[in-house]
């Protein structure tokens, strides 16, 4: 003898879109997330997916590397050189043309301290993607700090020397 759950679809009796529906809002309880301020989820179908939203757009810019400025002019923009010696005008996304200049990488830098005295770097490509961090200072003021990705063309990269 079986027992049977409240609902339950008899086998063989019709589907009902009552009970799809039933389904489908148990199915939607189950997988609700709440989110706060600035935060968004949503369910697809490869699970759930997380975004911040609001505050990011406010405090975080796309952007892209449109200049290398190197502290000799004569210098090649592609040439490796030490950290300090190397700067960019970055361009913001979709924002009428913002340019920032002359800002150094805040964040992605592969040297920083002491190493930054003796070890060249290769600077980030023109056109890189990058993204604009907007700080406050402890007056209150608006900073800019640039996040360049680790390596690669979008990054900057050590140069590797053989010893004598």
């Amino acid at each position: 003898m079986s027992t049977r759950i409240a609902g339950e679809v008899i086998p063989g009796a019709p589907i009902r879109a009552e009970d799809l529906n039933r389904i489908v809002d148990g199915l939607a309880r189950r997988f609700q997330v709440t989110t706060g301020p600035g935060l968004r989820a949503t369910m697809g179908a490869n699970g759930l997916f997380l975004a911040l939203t609001g505050v990011a757009t406010e405090w975080i810019f796309p952007a892209r590397i449109v200049r290398v400025i190197k502290a000799n002019p004569n210098a090649s923009p592609t040439t490796p050189d030490f950290p300090d010696n190397i700067s960019y005008e970055v361009k913001v996304i979709g924002e009428g043309g913002a340019s920032i200049l002359p800002i150094q990488p805040s964040f992605g830098r592969p040297v920083k301290n002491v190493d930054a005295t003796f070890t060249k770097i290769y600077p980030a490509a023109v056109g890189a993607f990058c993204f604009i961090l907007r700080d406050r200072d402890s007056n209150g003021a608006i900073v800019p700090k640039l996040i360049l990705f680790s390596g690669g063309s979008d990054g900057e990269t050590v140069l590797h020397e053989l010893c004598s």
